[in-house]
């Protein structure tokens, strides 16, 4: 069993399940606007989930791919 709040999606280490995931996690909370508070409420009701998603943004590969592939570059 995994401790609470310290796994990923299949198992203790991140993954390509992670990998394919979390980037449309994050842009529910960053690029669609006010869909997460509109539909989920702010995913309040789903601790695990923004710890999750807390997880993967503290990995530094993850904030490396955000500095690399900003939305909107010309």
């Amino acid at each position: 069993m995994f401790p609470r709040g310290e796994h990923y999606i299949a198992g203790m280490h991140y993954s390509i399940a992670d990998l394919a995931i979390w980037p449309w996690l994050w842009a529910l909370f960053e690029v669609y606007d006010n869909v997460v508070t509109m539909c989920f409420d702010g995913f309040n009701a789903y601790p695990n989930l923004l710890a999750y998603k807390d997880r993967c943004l503290a990995r530094p590969a993850s904030r490396k791919a955000l500095e690399v592939c900003q939305l909107g570059d010309d």
